[in-house]
This record gives structure tokens, sequence and C-alpha cells, in this order.
């Protein structure tokens, strides 16, 4: 929708002092252009969301097997205790990055 086109020639309507025709037209194409762009901005905003989850949950097991793949080279065995720790502080430390870039993107916080 090109707004600027519509509304010049909404605002090239003509009228008089007690009915500015070309006004009220203005404002109707305010108030459609306003609902379109939020309509079309929930809707980045829906699929955005959906993709950063995809992607958290993605991102949040590559990270769960480099931590073992380490591990593993490293010697160390896999159920060992502080390898559990460290993959528990890993996931925190994770969901608290996802969580503020989600709030940084997204206005929350």
């Amino acid at each position: 929708m090109d707004y600027h086109y519509i509304g010049t020639l909404a605002n090239m309507l003509p009228g008089t002092d007690w009915l500015p025709v070309g006004d009220i037209a203005q404002r109707y194409v305010d108030v459609a252009t306003s609902d379109w762009a939020n309509k079309v901005n929930a809707a980045i905003d829906t699929k955005a969301q959906g993709d950063l989850s995809s992607l958290y949950t993605t991102g949040q097991s590559q990270m769960q097997v480099m931590l073992q793949r380490k591990a593993a080279d490293m010697g160390v065995p896999s159920r060992d205790v502080l390898l559990d720790q460290l993959t528990d502080s890993a996931k925190v430390h994770y969901y608290t990055s996802i969580t503020q870039a989600h709030n940084a993107a997204f206005g929350k916080g």
C-alpha cells in the first residue's frame, strides 16, 4: 500500500470550510494504513517468536552435544558430576541469553 499516493489524492478532494472532505478522507487513509501495519507487524512478530522458539530448542541441543563431545575428547566420563554441573550451568546461561535477546527484540523488559 502506498500511503503517500493515496493520502495525497485523498487530501485533494474538494470540500468546504464546514466539511473538509479531503481532510476527512485523509483520516480514513490514516486509520486504514495503521490497521494494516498493525496486522502485518503482528504476523511478523508471531512468525519471529515461533522461529526464535525453534532456534532456541535447536541451539540448546547443539550446545549439549558440543559439551559432551569436548568432554569425551578430553577423556571425561559421560556420567561425571562436574560435567553434569557444567551442563546445567550452560543451560541456565543459554536460557538467560536467549530470554534477554527475545526481550530486546520484542521490547519486553
